[in-house]
């Protein structure tokens, strides 16, 4: 079965009208959302002013860890990158 991987604000839609990508296993959707999650946080550092390198998030380290377990569908929440007061919610589903 394929895998997709959405990213939205909670309590919205995905934050794109496109297609989500999809996945032969739920590994590489779960690899996917971390590197988004990456770039996010990378994107919030240079406008934050903070250096390069700094630590992921626990939101980041979770993404991850569900990527090497092969983890099944679900859902990991994680406050906004960028500081929103609203979190953003990273999920896999089974299509």
């Amino acid at each position: 079965m394929p895998y997709i991987a959405t990213m939205n604000t909670t309590g919205y839609l995905p934050w794109s009208d496109d297609e989500p990508p999809s996945f032969d296993t739920p590994g590489e959707a779960w690899d996917y959302l971390a590197d988004e999650r990456r770039r996010q946080e990378d994107g919030a550092w240079n406008i934050d002013g903070q250096a390069d390198g700094e630590p992921y998030s626990e939101t980041v380290d979770a993404l991850e860890a569900y990527g090497t377990t092969w983890h099944e569908p679900d859902v990991v929440y994680g406050p906004d990158a960028m500081g929103g007061p609203l979190d953003t919610a990273y999920v896999v589903t089974e299509v």
